[in-house]
């Protein structure tokens, strides 16, 4: 992860202060420089008082998983809704996210590429019929064999 300087982290105080004083929308910035710079700008960003700038962190492709581990806890649901949903997201933070009784987080979870067979065990016991339903049908999905399996056993009776 790029360490930032003094020096660069003043240079970006300042440019904030003059571009707030100027009246320019400050979140439309600050979206700006995560396009233009996110691995640079996402370990500055990620704590500002936006939902809607700490949603867009939490959803980036560049995240860290160190980043995307604290953003599990953010007071946001939004924030913690695009946690779920990003790819990228290491499983212990997913587990994490488990303790949100929200609907959408657990189904942000389920279809999330990284989710294990353990979280989805976890959650085919939720008391939400939805969710249970929604973890049985991926954990049967991942149990059926394919048609190349299928052609492969056949073959060889």
């Amino acid at each position: 992860m790029h360490k930032h300087t003094h020096y660069e982290k003043k240079i970006f105080e300042e440019y904030l202060k003059a571009e707030e004083a100027l009246g320019t929308d400050l979140e439309q910035l600050k979206t700006g420089l995560l396009i233009l710079s996110p691995r640079n700008y996402i370990p500055l960003l990620y704590k500002d008082t936006s939902e809607y700038i700490r949603a867009e962190i939490a959803i980036h492709p560049v995240t860290p998983p160190s980043i995307l581990k604290k953003l599990a806890h953010d007071s946001d649901i939004l924030v913690r809704r695009r946690t779920a949903r990003n790819p990228h997201t290491p499983k212990e933070t997913l587990n994490t996210l488990l303790k949100n009784k929200d609907l959408a987080t657990l189904l942000f979870i389920l279809e999330n590429e990284s989710v294990t067979r353990e979280i989805v065990e976890k959650l085919s016991h939720d008391e939400m019929e939805l969710i249970s339903q929604t973890a049985k049908k991926k954990l049967r999905s991942w149990k059926a064999p394919t048609r190349r399996k299928l052609i492969s056993w056949k073959e060889k009776r």
